[in-house]
C-alpha cells in the first residue's frame, strides 16, 4: 500500500493527517506515512486519555529533572489535583474550573507558597499536554492566585537548640549543619569548622 497517497505532505517534510474527537478537529503529524496510518489506527480506537493519566506521565518525566525533595514535595498537591481533575479529559478542564480549584484552596485555609505550588504544577502539567498534543492551548494563562493569602515564616530555633548545634562541631555532617545553621541565628555569627 502507498501510505504516502493517502496524506498531505507539509513543507517541513512531515505528513499530517486529521482526526475529530469530542467534536474537535486534531492533528497527527509524522515524517513515516506509514507510522502516521498506524498513529491514526491506533488514535480512532482509543479512548481519550483522562488529566490523571497525563499528570502521573508527567511527574514521572519531570521527576527525573528534579531533586528528590521536590519530587516529593509534589506528592500530596498531585493528589489534590488527580481528586478534582483527575478523571476529567484535558479539553474537559476549563480555565474557571482552575481558577475555582485554586481559590478553594486558599479558602481551606493553605499558605501562599503552598497554593502556588499546585499552581505551579498544573501550568507544567498543562504545558506537558500541549507538548504532546492533548490539548492545543493551556487553560493556565488565566488562572492567577488569589491576593491575601498567608504567608507562613519560619520560627529561629530557640537558643538552647542553637547551642547544640554549635556544641557539635566536631561530628561528621558538622560542616552540612552549620553551613545551613545560619539562616536560622538571629545574628547569624555561626562557629566555622
Amino acid at each position: 500500500m502507498n501510505y504516502a497517497k493517502l496524506f498531505t505532505r507539509r513543507k517541513d517534510g512531515r505528513y499530517v493527517a486529521t482526526i475529530v474527537r469530542d467534536g474537535k478537529r486534531k492533528y497527527l503529524y509524522d515524517r513515516d506515512p506509514e507510522a502516521l496510518f498506524h498513529k491514526l489506527q491506533n488514535a480512532k480506537t482509543m479512548a481519550p486519555l483522562k488529566f490523571g493519566q497525563i499528570l502521573e506521565a508527567w511527574k514521572d518525566e519531570h521527576s527525573k529533572n528534579v531533586g528528590y525533595k521536590t519530587a516529593e514535595s509534589y506528592n500530596a498537591p498531585c493528589r489534590r489535583i488527580l481528586d478534582a481533575f483527575g478523571d476529567d479529559t484535558p479539553e474537559e478542564i476549563t480555565a474557571a474550573r482552575v481558577q475555582a480549584f485554586i481559590s478553594s484552596l486558599g479558602k481551606r485555609g493553605y499558605a501562599r507558597r503552598t497554593v502556588q505550588l499546585h499552581h505551579d504544577i498544573l501550568s507544567m502539567a498543562f504545558d506537558y499536554c500541549v507538548l504532546h498534543g492533548y490539548v492545543q492551548v493551556s487553560p493556565m494563562a488565566a488562572v492567577s492566585i488569589p491576593k491575601g493569602l498567608k504567608v507562613s515564616r519560619r520560627a529561629v530555633p530557640e537558643d538552647a537548640a542553637l547551642a547544640a548545634i554549635k556544641a557539635h562541631t566536631d561530628a561528621a555532617l558538622a560542616p552540612l549543619v552549620l553551613r545551613y545553621s545560619h539562616a536560622f541565628t538571629r545574628d547569624y555569627a555561626v562557629v566555622k569548622p
